[in-house]
């Protein structure tokens, strides 16, 4: 076989069997219009695919060695290449698959278990605060039957009576009452310990007062420490704070109450002692309240303890809370909030409503001084939804800060009946130790599944190699490609290298897929009337062709630079000035083209780069100039959301009427980017490409006078709303009268100097193109995702 119908045949083969079965046959029939027996050799090879057709390393039969043309041994040696290549690729596609389905299915493994940990740490909190709730309600049950037990003792009985007897006047002089009521109380309880009947360590002193709130008698433990100070003596009044509870026990009710401070006058109002009282009315034996009985508690001992017994481990804890935030009972970590200064250091002091629950915003530590605004700071997470949802048992383990700064997972419920909280808290850390095991079972599977895919790409280094080879052995006539540097819809640009002239020139290669034998000939046609364009702000075309493979090519000179698109991304509004100066030269652009009879069809921000020549920065190049003509015609026939291009930058005719197209058209897409410089928005908003068609169509576009804080020449304003009319014949006639219009406009200058200025000033924030201008990251390669210097 004839190598170079060899060759045919295989670009072919490769081009059919990259396509879809439904679109192979009317490509071979548009490659193969005018050589049937050249389609029919295509056709076989595809009816006979499996490895050792054409694709495989030996080829075709081979001329004898001396016939073998260096182009042909060239062509074979790339086949080979490619081969590889792919092969390369796919395992490094399979590498990539297999890691992100490991790292996928560890992630989901590990969310699991986190869910189920989580689920079983809320039962677990939940479990040891409802037991502690039956254990205080059962303890605070047998306080109350105790003191209702002891109020109902004759002895106790008849000492009430007996002291109530005593006259209790005001007018009395206060010592001698109270020596009446001391000896009326010893002579009714001389035979009777009343001590003796409460045989606890949790007993502090007791008292019976009454209905006025008058002391009749006190303990002998001590002072009457309910609240009371121990300089106090019978026949004085309880303070003003005790005496709604007062009026509770008189109503005929036993109950207990929270803990409660005292204060000690001779220690200037500071927190001595913190008691629960226990109260229960005395009757006489006509069932009349005479009196009542208070007795003073320790809540160290008969409180704490039984919430003690509900620690979680090592850092578990639970507590009672006021309403005011304050702590009832002692904390665990005593010790460490002494040594934070939360509590003064001391053997007797406690964290009783001393400490507060705060999220101080950060774990306190010893040697650290506490936060200036911690009695600002807010309440824990645990306090404000307690006392948000009173009387519900809730929890949380997704964590929190308590008081001391920690992260804690709990659970809480405020007991309204009680007229307190409770709560069950544990360090997450402690909660989740079993999750800290798994994920350390999952990092050392990760690193052996990193160590596999190192010998893998190891192994397949050779391969990476090779591509570099073949990529940098590429060549497409006179230009050795060195780098892709951009890719789009319809083909893929490249960097390359002129052999002889020794110079950077950008190579736009067609995809097969876009084009067919029709599409070709017109393209070509276009390139030849784009390459006559030779206005310094059109791009320079400077060759075309088609490769061995049949894949259309051109080269154009190589722009370094960030295009329109790219600098409202940085800079959001563009100044009126500098507007007009890049608007002015598109224009120049334009004129000359429309002169020759082409029309850019997709002027957009994407298609107008900034570059610098000759020493000058912000010059514009105008990109793609006609070559979109004869691509689109048939897609313009579509539904909007099918059209080619941005939509938001089609006029309004071409989507009623595409033969209605002339020059004005690119003047309305014009219009459509200065408004986009001089507001950073668009006229015709919208998320779908059907919306803004139907918009450009139908509405009217928004105005930039109408933006509140945009200050912009009535003339601009004027000039950009005509560019933007929806009949052609209301627009400027041409682009010379729009450049004229613009170059008479009183807006401030942008010089040479300011656009130098501008690009140095931004250097950091451009993108690597730009920076190229700059002399900046030249040699560095520019990914094949990245900008390239003309659309695609």
């Amino acid at each position: 076989m004839n190598p170079e119908r060899w060759a045919r045949v295989k670009d072919l083969f490769r081009a059919a069997r990259e396509l879809p079965e439904e679109r192979r046959e009317r490509f071979l029939v548009e490659a193969c219009a005018d050589d049937p027996d050249l389609r029919r050799e295509v056709e076989s090879l595809l009816r006979h695919d499996r490895p050792e057709t054409i694709l495989a390393a030996e080829g075709p039969p081979r001329p004898p060695r001396g016939g073998e043309t260096a182009e042909l041994r060239m062509s074979l040696a790339e086949d080979e290449g490619r081969t590889l290549l792919r092969r390369g690729r796919r395992l490094k596609v399979l590498t990539v698959v297999a890691t992100l389905v490991l790292v996928g299915v560890g992630l989901w493994i590990h969310a699991r278990v986190a869910a189920s940990l989580g689920h079983s740490v809320r039962a677990q909190l939940v479990t040891s605060l409802e037991q502690t709730l039956r254990a205080v309600r059962l303890h605070f049950e047998d306080e109350r039957e105790r003191v209702r037990v002891l109020a109902r003792d004759p002895d106790v009985v008849a000492a009430a009576e007996g002291l109530c007897a005593v006259d209790r006047s005001d007018g009395r002089d206060p010592a001698a009452l109270a020596r009446e009521l001391e000896a009326a109380a010893g002579n009714a309880l001389a035979h009777r310990d009343l001590d003796s009947s409460f045989q606890t360590d949790d007993l502090l002193g007791w008292y019976l007062a009454d209905r006025a709130g008058l002391l009749l008698a006190l303990g002998e433990r001590g002072a009457p420490d309910a609240g009371v100070d121990e300089r106090i003596r019978p026949g004085q009044r309880v303070p003003a704070r005790l005496l709604g509870w007062l009026e509770r026990a008189f109503g005929g009710e036993a109950f207990l109450t929270p803990p409660l401070p005292v204060e000690r006058p001779r220690a200037r109002g500071a927190l001595d002692r913190v008691v629960l009282s226990a109260w229960s009315p005395v009757a006489d034996q006509g069932g009349r309240i005479v009196a009542v009985l208070v007795l003073a508690l320790d809540p160290a001992r008969a409180f704490t303890p039984i919430l003690d017994t509900a620690r979680l481990g090592a850092t578990g804890e639970t507590y009672a809370f006021d309403e005011r935030g304050y702590m009832l009972s002692e904390s665990r970590f005593l010790d460490r909030l002494r040594a934070v200064g939360l509590v003064p250091d001391g053997d007797g002091t406690t964290a009783i409503l001393r400490v507060r629950l705060l999220d101080p915003g950060r774990e306190l530590r010893p040697g650290e001084a506490l936060p200036a605004d911690l009695a600002a700071r807010p309440k824990t997470h645990m306090l404000r939804a307690a006392l948000a949802h009173r009387d519900v048992l809730d929890a949380d383990v997704d964590g929190y800060r308590d008081y001391r700064g920690v992260p804690v997972a709990g659970a809480w419920t405020w007991l309204g009946d009680l007229g307190f909280g409770i709560a069950t808290e544990q360090d997450l850390g402690e909660a989740y130790a079993p999750l800290a095991s798994l994920e350390r079972s999952f990092l050392i599977l990760f690193a052996l599944l990193v160590v596999a895919v190192g010998f893998i790409v190891t192994s397949s280094w050779s391969i990476l190699k090779l591509e570099r080879r073949v990529e940098a052995a590429e060549q497409i006539g006179p230009y050795t490609l060195l780098r892709r540097i951009g890719e789009g819809g319809l083909g893929e640009v490249w960097l390359a290298d002129h052999r002889l002239l020794q110079r950077p020139t950008a190579i736009k290669l067609l995809k097969a897929d876009v084009v067919n034998a029709e599409t070709l000939r017109r393209f070509e046609r276009e390139v030849r009337l784009t390459s006559t364009l030779t206005h310094p702000n059109t791009i320079e075309i400077y060759d075309f062709g088609t490769t061995r493979s049949g894949t259309f090519y051109y080269a154009m000179e190589y722009l370094p630079g960030l295009t329109l698109f790219e600098l409202l991304r940085l800079e959001g509004r563009v100044p009126p000035g500098r507007t007009v100066h890049l608007l002015g030269q598109v224009c120049a652009s334009l004129a000359e083209a429309h002169a020759k009879g082409l029309i850019h069809r997709d002027l957009k921000p994407q298609n107008l780069m900034l570059c610098e020549r000759g020493g000058r920065f912000d010059v514009v190049k105008v990109l793609d100039f006609g070559l979109v003509k004869q691509l689109t015609s048939d897609v313009e026939r579509t539904a909007p959301e099918q059209l080619a291009g941005t939509p938001m930058y089609i006029a309004p005719e071409r989507l009623l009427d595409p033969s209605r197209v002339d020059a004005r058209t690119d003047l309305y897409s014009l219009g459509t980017i200065a408004f986009n410089l001089l507001s950073g928005s668009q006229p015709f908003p919208g998320t779908t490409s059907v919306e803004i068609c139907t918009r450009i169509v139908e509405d009217e576009p928004a105005r930039l006078d109408a933006i509140e804080d945009l200050a912009l020449p009535p003339a601009l304003v004027d000039l950009v709303a005509r560019l933007l009319a929806k009949d052609p014949d209301a627009r400027p006639p041409s682009a010379a009268a729009v450049a004229a219009e613009l170059a008479a406009l009183a807006v401030p200058a942008w010089s040479a100097a300011d656009a130098e200025a501008w690009w140095r000033t931004h250097r950091d924030e451009l993108p690597s193109l730009a920076r190229e201008a700059l002399g900046q990251d030249a040699a560095q390669p520019v990914p094949a995702s990245g900008k390239a210097a003309t659309s695609v």
